[in-house]
């Protein structure tokens, strides 16, 4: 085997990859002929002093305390003998740039010369990969291999991930899972609130009471008493029908009932979601966060930053998804590819030591029982809406007029600059589509290329902001029709409590049409008070 008898040391940045590692790659690993492998945590190391560092590695690696400092709960460390003297791995993994100081600091320490190998497993390009040394990279995609232009071999594979937290594909159809969980045949949208932080939240719930589409709202807590109790408040206060959960086993049984997953930019297990099958949407600023953004770009997830648009763009994904997107990106295969790179690599140890690259590089991308009674583990929140349309009741979504002033100031604002950006795109586009001409009649088939890659990425952007247009104007339709909704309610309320007062029918008819004109009025003469105040500042 490629890795026959190799001690290796999966040396990671720390938070939840540690584990990651342990659930998807040391059996993969030990699988192919390792004979040890520990996953040690490194979080916050990369700040150390040399000194510190010196007295860390001498920890990791000698006699008294054992090869590891934090291994993985479960995994043995014992120390090696006093006769057998400081040891150290033939072969180290490291996630993380950072992080390398450190580890060569460790092997100092030790008796090994070994491999070292980056591990890029979150489609970010870092360029600290090329001065912190190492002699070969494993990358996720060609163009992060691309970006990164470093100087050793680059396997393409990956990325890796927590195959604990992916489940196997349902033995029953979608319909038939939402049969047994008791929902309907609507669409069931799954929002992972764990991750979430309480203003994305909160914006979040508002936007799905503006749903015009029929749609199943899921909410996911995570076992979070704190979590379930605010998810309760928030969709009593905005009057959003739904239902939540919060076991991991109920999870389980959700998932493949689920149609659309909703999850926060920043959430780590965002390429499991993609494997476990459903579309999913990333919402919230989440800035800097390089996978949001590479997987949003290949199509394989949405990505909603401006949440004033979540609302139409969830429609839009609920009435035209895409399942397969996520395929493009990320595959069930993407464990055994990267222990497939690391054995290919470790075959040509001593020639990436010796940092003689005679091949360069290489591309190497190589049951729920369902009962039949209904699970009733869902727990209703916010607003109850009965089965029966007849019923008497419906959704009437709860808005005061300042919320209704805050959030069309905010969609005004938005819609001020996307104008803008759309208005500089269509001006670009004009520009180019004249250059493309000019370089057309001078016969320069090089300008010609040019100006037409330049005019494909500019077309682009003038439909991607016409499409943010459009939703805003949506989002702007949908508040308008709320404020609507919700003061026809209260006025309905407000006659039934005054029902036994004193008044004649025609002049209660007069008054409550009266009362809904004079509201339509002071409605529009606000929000025209609101842009003028807008477009004076």
């Amino acid at each position: 085997m490629a890795l026959d008898g190799a001690r290796i040391w999966i040396a990671s940045r720390g938070g939840e990859r540690p584990a990651q590692y342990q659930s998807s790659l040391v059996s993969l690993l030990e699988a192919a002929g390792a004979a040890r492998v520990d996953v040690i945590g490194l979080e916050g190391i990369g700040r150390q002093t040399a000194s510190d560092l010196g007295q860390w590695a001498s920890a990791v690696v000698g006699s008294t305390v054992g090869r590891i400092a934090s291994a993985i709960p479960g995994r043995s460390s014992e120390a090696p003998s006093e006769e057998q003297g400081p040891t150290g791995p033939d072969l180290v993994i490291a996630d993380d740039p950072s992080i390398l100081p450190a580890v060569r600091a460790a092997l100092i320490f030790s008796k090994a010369d070994p491999l070292v190998i980056g591990l890029v497993d979150d489609f970010k390009v870092d360029t600290r990969w090329r001065t912190n040394k190492v002699h070969a990279l494993i990358a996720p995609h060609e163009e992060i291999r691309n970006g990164l232009a470093a100087s050793v071999p680059v396997e393409i594979a990956g990325p890796p991930f927590n195959r604990q937290a992916v489940r196997e594909p349902a033995e029953t159809s979608r319909q038939e899972q939402k049969q047994s969980l008791g929902l309907e045949s609507d669409p069931v949208v799954l929002i992972r609130a764990d991750g979430m932080s309480k203003d994305t939240l909160e914006r979040v719930v508002f936007q799905l009471t503006l749903l015009e589409a029929p749609a199943q709202c899921l909410f996911y807590f995570a076992d979070s008493p704190e979590l379930s109790q605010r998810l309760n408040s928030l969709a009593v206060d905005y009057g959003l029908p739904a239902s939540m959960f919060g076991r991991e086993d109920e999870l389980d049984a959700v998932m493949p009932a689920v149609d659309l997953v909703l999850a926060d930019a920043t959430h780590a297990l965002a390429i499991e979601m993609l494997l476990d099958g459903p579309p999913v949407m990333l919402v919230g600023p989440g800035k800097g966060i390089a996978r949001a953004g590479f997987l949003a770009d290949h199509g394989a997830v949405e990505r909603v930053e401006d949440l004033l648009r979540l609302g139409s763009t969830v429609e839009r994904a609920l009435t035209s998804p895409n399942p397969e997107s996520g395929a493009v990106c990320v595959s069930v295969e993407g464990n055994d590819d990267v222990v497939s790179a690391i054995g290919r690599l470790y075959s040509r140890a001593e020639e990436l030591r010796s940092g003689s690259d005679s091949q360069g590089t290489s591309d190497s991308k190589e049951p729920s029982e369902s009962g039949t009674k209904p699970r009733t583990f869902l727990q209703p929140i916010g607003s109850s809406v009965p089965k029966n349309p007849d019923a008497g009741q419906r959704f009437v979504p709860r808005i005061s007029l300042a919320e209704a002033k805050s959030q069309m100031a905010e969609i005004i604002l938005k819609e001020r600059e996307v104008d803008r950006a759309l208005a500089d795109a269509v001006k670009q586009r004009d520009r180019w589509l004249e250059r493309l001409e000019l370089a057309t009649d001078s016969g320069d088939h090089e300008l010609v290329k040019a100006a037409n890659t330049e005019l494909d990425l500019l077309r682009a952007e003038v439909a991607r902001q016409n499409r943010a247009a459009e939703e805003l104007r949506g989002a702007k339709e949908k508040l308008k029709a709320r404020v609507s909704a919700a003061a026809q309610h209260r006025r309905e309320t407000s006659g039934k409590r005054v029902a036994n007062a004193p008044q004649s029918p025609s002049g209660q008819a007069a008054f409550s049409d009266h009362e809904a004109r004079f509201k339509r009025l002071e409605l529009e003469r606000d929000l025209k008070r609101l842009r003028r105040k807008i477009g004076d500042s």
